[in-house]
């Protein structure tokens, strides 16, 4: 399985902004935090994330099984960097990793995938 976030847009924040997934081990997805950090300085704009936000993970499931494994929720954590002060946690996403099962699957000559491009709404996290 592969996680990629491309971009990111209808935002309200600047930052130095980095992402964190969180670890789903029956997926073979670890904890992962994205790097370099990138410049966020125009509220609402989209930027393109590059491929500093991908991670992948490898797991096996018979027929019976997948559907099961990926009842699992990634949660996709925006990070604010500053190396002067404790990272602030901007927002996060949370995506039903079980939505894959409903996109259709994109076929090549020697291979197939089930790829899922949604758009996910940022939920602003409230540290107080």
């Amino acid at each position: 399985m592969s996680i990629d976030v491309r971009s990111i847009k209808d935002h309200e924040f600047t930052a130095q902004l980095y992402l964190k997934y969180n670890s789903i081990p029956s997926l073979g997805i670890k904890t992962f935090k994205s790097s370099p950090t990138i410049s966020v300085n125009n509220p609402k704009a989209e930027f393109n994330l590059s491929a500093s936000c991908f991670t992948s993970g490898y797991f096996e499931a018979g027929p019976g099984e997948v559907e099961t494994k990926l009842s699992e929720v990634l949660k996709i954590e925006f990070w604010h960097s500053d190396r002067l002060k404790k990272d602030i946690l901007l927002g996060m996403s949370k995506l039903e990793l079980k939505q894959v099962l409903n996109v259709p699957l994109r076929k090549k000559q020697d291979s197939f995938a089930r790829v899922l491009d949604a758009y996910i709404p940022v939920d602003e996290v409230d540290e107080d």
